[in-house]
């Protein structure tokens, strides 16, 4: 099926195509479209990119940039906005936890950079968050989406070799912007918080406090 569908959108005149693909739970049977020993063949890797929705350690990005796919990351235990949330089907919370954090979000692609050789790292294309449907609708989806959103969109634009914490007040102040604009968001901090110097309420991460003392 896949490969006439394909094969319809190139008679059709469209030369270059995105394909999500990510790992499978273990199984006899491989039922991965882009773990098939055949893929490269079903889907060239000049014309296929891929959205990887896997998890980042093991993940199969590293497969896929190796037979030549540019490969958009999107790895459920960092960049799933939904995970956290309230069971919709049974209690006991949703499929997947714990809440993605801005702070995680932030640090991504500097961890997804050391699971694959440089080479292999060029092929990757960028990332995104995700934010799934089952729980989410036109009153709460914004607010899930962000500010978390925009950690991810400063990790990409700048690529930073700092962390979350050197980025921490300007995540602040722009989920303020957005506060001030009604756009709907999640609140980081309380309110008074932006009225003090940066970082007046956040905490410097333990490896890098050294000799330092916190005040309280």
């Amino acid at each position: 099926f896949t490969g006439r569908a394909y094969g319809e959108a190139r008679k059709a005149g469209f030369k270059k195509f995105m394909q999500w693909g990510g790992g499978q739970a273990p199984s006899a049977e491989i039922y991965s479209l882009i773990q098939q020993p055949n893929i490269t063949k079903l889907l060239p890797p000049g014309e296929v990119d891929v959205v990887v929705w896997d998890e980042l350690n093991g993940s199969v990005a590293g497969e896929l940039t190796e037979q030549g796919y540019g490969v958009i990351l999107a790895n459920s235990d960092y960049v799933y906005l939904d995970c956290g949330s309230p069971g919709w089907v049974k209690p006991g919370g949703y499929w997947c936890g714990p809440y993605r954090e801005w702070y995680k979000i932030y640090e991504y692609m500097q961890d997804a950079k050391k699971t694959m050789p440089a080479d292999q790292w060029k092929l990757i294309k960028g990332a995104q968050v995700l934010n799934w449907g089952e729980t989410s609708d036109e009153f709460n989806a914004e607010v899930r989406i962000w500010p978390r959103a925009a950690a991810l969109a400063e990790a990409l634009w700048s690529d930073p070799t700092t962390g979350w914490y050197e980025a921490d007040p300007r995540m602040q102040r722009f989920r303020s912007l957005l506060a001030a604009n009604q756009i709907p968001s999640a609140a980081l901090q309380p309110e008074r918080c932006q009225m003090g110097p940066p970082y007046a309420c956040t905490l410097k991460p333990a490896s890098d406090l050294s000799e330092e003392s916190v005040l309280i």
